[in-house]
């Protein structure tokens, strides 16, 4: 027996014949089953019954039903089981337009037609409905991926009337649904108009956007960065559609940029190192160059003091050595991070004093206004930074302002941060002086506000400025004032110039015991042998005179071992007096290998440096003395004097 048809072909269901006469039916059953599963039924309740139950492929009836009209049987089977293929056969036409334009009656054919005319409807039908399944399904496998995409999708047209959006689009630009988002326009989300009006002007050439860089508006009114690809497709009707994907690369962007930003951080920080290294290589022999100036004119001032026209220039000279020196100790504080000598300080002297040197170097256009506190109390700090921070940001003041203009320097004291003191608000609570320079100049925008505190930031190699500034200025004075425990605000507006502030802390009164005197030895310089090592042929040379001057005796060593071998041969030695920075043995190196032979040697360490904590270390010995390089007479004599005449019991 031949195998039906239908039995060797794919098929997805039955066909369903529906018709009163049995002759006709049993005819038409036996050519369709053929080739496909038939289920045969006489009237349309039976039909009905069958459709319900489901695996009916296509619908074949007659006009005439015993219980009802064949179109209304289609009409029911299209409301309620549409993927199924609807033929009728019948030979009238009139009346069936209404149910042919709704869908109800897929194809039409004669009562009389031939059984293969009927096989060819069916097999026509039947490739028709799974046309349209295939195409439902990828409309639904592509809805589902439309939705679920992680990734932004859009169409719209091509003016920018926007047809369909996703969830993750609207997500990212912070709206409720996908349905929100279409009443606005395309044109209306974008940041830079230029920008996309340049993408239209790609997509019109007939090329396609990859990786295009956008801006679009969040709800909120943020910036959102994407990577836009996107096409013109052409529709069957000639009209264009606009299809594109939106990858939301705003957390990328900003990683980058703070990753930017930590690379120029740490850039800034190595060439931080770097300027301090440089400035430790230099200091030690700037510092010793500094101490030979201050001592010769030292010695010099007292042989020219009777002769007035003489004694003025060497005193400049001594105070611009003095000067040069706090300013060697600035840059290595500010590159180690280093501490500074503090003292009691008069803080209008210091504003005093910058407007002296001012007076004599500004231009004429430019008018200077004190208005000082009188009645301000002293302050703890370096008097030579605090001079530094005010002269710095005056002469900042003066550069910013030109050929002429008004420097106005304040100074008050009060407590910060006051009520409604938005500017001052991230000041520690507590009693200040405040030292203000202000200034009538062109002021700041927010973008150069944001970073004139940046080591190595300057806006001083425009065309036309005098000098080429560093960027190290400001950052200095920051640094400095924070580390008086104070802080440095900017107050600058563009066109309305530009004040400085800076809250220096006074201290809280207190109250303790006067110390008990310490006791005290009297020291013979003539039965006192003292060892300087210093690898400075003049500081040697120097030191020993003015050594020898006040009658001790003096041996020299040139490195930290010829000091050791120096303090072997003479046990008897009373002070050893150290650079710490020498070739073949550091100073520190010499302390520990002298100290582990003699325990009562006294000792002078010498150092330009800031304070390392293994210098802490040593200092804690009661027979060690530091003393700042560069020095004068004064200043190394009664350092050799309180060193030997102490009595050695601090702790």
């Amino acid at each position: 027996m031949t195998e039906p048809r239908w039995q060797r072909e794919r098929f997805a269901g039955r066909v369903l014949l529906v018709d009163g006469e049995p002759r006709a039916r049993a005819r038409l059953e036996a050519a369709l089953a053929e080739r496909w599963p038939v289920a045969a039924v006489a009237t349309g309740a039976e039909a009905r019954g069958v459709l319900a139950r489901g695996g009916v492929a296509a619908l074949v009836t007659a006009a005439s039903l015993p219980d009802e009209e064949g179109v209304e049987l289609l009409s029911w089977a299209a409301a309620n089981t549409p993927t199924v293929a609807r033929i009728l056969r019948s030979d009238a036409r009139a009346g069936l337009s209404a149910a042919i334009n709704e869908g109800h009656v897929w194809h039409v054919l004669g009562v009389e037609a031939p059984e293969s005319e009927l096989v060819e409807a069916v097999r026509g039908s039947l490739e028709h409905h799974e046309h349209e399944r295939d195409a439902r399904s990828c409309q639904e496998r592509y809805q589902e991926l439309f939705e679920l995409a992680q990734v932004g999708l859009l169409c719209a047209t091509p003016g920018g009337r926007l047809l369909e959006v996703n969830d993750a689009l609207a997500r990212s630009l912070g709206y409720a649904s996908p349905g929100a988002m279409l009443d606005v326009e395309l044109v209306e989300l974008v940041c830079d108009v230029a920008q996309w009006e340049r993408g239209l002007d790609i997509l019109g050439s007939g090329a396609a956007l990859a990786d295009f860089e956008l801006a679009l508006r969040h709800s909120s009114g943020d910036e959102v960065s994407f990577l836009v690809n996107a096409a013109l497709r052409r529709l069957g009707t000639g009209e264009h559609l606009l299809e594109a994907s939106l990858l939301d690369v705003t957390a990328r962007r900003r990683h980058e940029q703070e990753r930017s930003e930590l690379h120029e951080h740490l850039f800034r920080v190595q060439r931080t190192e770097t300027v301090g290294a440089l400035a430790g290589g230099i200091a030690h022999d700037f510092n010793n160059l500094l101490t030979i100036i201050l001592n010769c004119a030292s010695t010099l001032g007292e042989r020219v003091a009777h002769r007035p026209e003489l004694a003025g220039s060497v005193g400049s000279i001594r105070d611009a050595a003095t000067r040069a020196a706090s300013l060697t100790t600035q840059l290595l504080n500010f590159a180690r991070g280093g501490g500074a000598r503090t003292t009691k300080l008069q803080v209008n002297d210091s504003v005093r004093d910058v407007v002296g040197l001012l007076s004599e170097t500004i231009r004429r256009g430019i008018a200077i206004g004190l208005t000082l506190d009188e009645a301000l109390p002293d302050i703890v700090g370096n008097r030579d930074e605090v001079h530094q921070c005010v002269l710095n940001l005056a002469l900042n003041a003066c550069e910013a302002m030109g050929a002429q203009g008004r420097l106005t320097i304040t100074t008050r004291r009060g407590v910060w941060p006051q009520p409604g003191d938005d500017q001052h608000a991230r000041a520690k609570a507590g009693e200040y002086i405040e030292v203000a320079v202000a200034d009538t100049g062109p002021g700041m925008s927010p973008e150069v506000q944001a970073r004139i505190f940046e080591p190595f930031f300057t806006t001083k190699r425009r065309a036309g400025a005098t000098g080429v500034g560093l960027g190290l200025g400001l950052a200095m004075v920051q640094r400095i004032i924070e580390r008086h425990d104070g802080s440095v605000f900017v107050r600058s507006v563009a066109g309305q110039g530009t004040r400085v502030s800076l809250l220096l802390p006074i201290p809280a009164a207190r109250r303790a015991p006067p110390p008990a005197p310490a006791p005290t030895r009297v020291v013979e310089p003539e039965s006192s042998l003292i060892i300087l090592a210093d690898d400075e042929p003049a500081i040697r040379r120097v030191g020993k005179r003015i050594l020898e001057r006040e009658r001790f005796t003096v041996l020299t060593a040139e490195n930290g071992e010829d000091a050791v071998a120096r303090v072997r041969e003479n046990p008897e030695v009373m002070l050893v007096i150290l650079d710490l920075v020498m070739p073949v043995m550091s100073g520190e190196e010499a302390y520990a290998k002298i100290r582990e032979f003699n325990e009562e040697a006294r000792f002078l360490l010498c150092t330009g440096h800031a304070v390392t904590r293994s210098l802490h270390n040593i200092l804690r010995d009661a027979r060690v003395r530091l003393l700042h390089k560069p020095y004068s007479i004064a200043e190394f004599t009664d350092a050799v004097r309180g060193v030997l005449e102490d009595s050695g019991g601090r702790g």
